[in-house]
Order: structure tokens, then sequence, then C-alpha cells
């Protein structure tokens, strides 16, 4: 678990890292939680996501987050659509709403969190090393048809 916070924490200090020290944030691996740590306190409950919600979230796995900003690494969200909503000034229909795993949020407390899917990183990672050795290949075998003097062949 401690790798997974590790990797979470990393993820959010690339994307979207505190800028002070007042604002509710994930700051530490300290700071992040399971989904199961955080519902430990019985009254951080919403009226559009309680006690029942969480126990079938946690059998399943899975979660619907919102956000009234689009879902990418780093992003505030909450299993509440009132709460995104109001972030959202109001509109619920300002809000993005993702099904996500419940590993793939850095949970701060049971209402909020920040996405951080660390498969979706080392995807990207794993994209720009196959995009840097394409580029070496390339490289390579341009110098080397200079040298020869061997002219490129489409086909």
């Amino acid at each position: 678990m401690d790798k997974l916070k590790e990797n979470q924490l990393e993820i959010i200090q690339k994307y979207n890292p505190a800028l002070d020290d007042y604002h509710t944030w994930v700051r530490s691996e300290s700071d992040i939680l399971t989904f199961e740590e955080a519902w430990e306190d019985p009254d951080t409950y919403t009226p559009d996501f309680d006690e029942n919600d969480a126990k079938e979230t946690m059998l399943s796995g899975k979660i619907t987050v919102y956000s009234s900003y689009p879902i990418e690494q780093g992003i505030f969200v909450t299993p509440s659509l009132m709460e995104a909503a109001e972030y959202a000034g109001g509109d619920p229909e300002a809000v993005y709403s993702k099904e996500v795993s419940l590993s793939e949020i850095a949970w701060i407390d049971a209402i909020q969190g920040q996405y951080a899917n660390i498969n979706l990183e080392h995807d990207r990672v794993l994209e720009d090393v196959i995009a840097d050795a394409e580029a070496l290949v390339d490289t390579y075998n341009s110098s080397t048809q200079e040298e020869k003097g061997v002219e490129e062949v489409a086909l």
C-alpha cells in the first residue's frame, strides 16, 4: 500500500501540487487514505453518498466520482454529485463524472480526494519510451544511410 501512496503522491506533485500550506490538499504520503480508511469516520456522509453507498462501493471496488473540472491526473474528485455541483457554481450540468477503481483516488477524506491513476501514468511513460526508441531508430537509420550513400526507398 505504501508504494501505491508513494506513486500517487508523485502524480499529484507532478500534475496538481499544493501551492500553499493552508488549503486541503495531498502534500505527503501521510495525507493519502485508502477508501476504507477514509470511511472509518462515520460523520463524513453526504445526502447523496451515504454509508450504504460506501459499503456497495467497497464490495464492487468501483466508484463514480465527480468534479467541476475534467477528471485528469491530480484533479480533486468527490463521490458526491451535490458537492461537485456546488464547486461548479451550483450547476449539476457543469459537472464531470468518471467511473474508476477505488485505488485510482488518493483519498483525503470520505468526500474528497485527488485522481491519481498510477496505471495511466505508467502507460504514458511507456508511450514516451516507445516514441523515444522510434526516434532513435529513425536517427540511426538516417545517419547510416548517409554514411553509406544509401538512398531511402519508399515502399
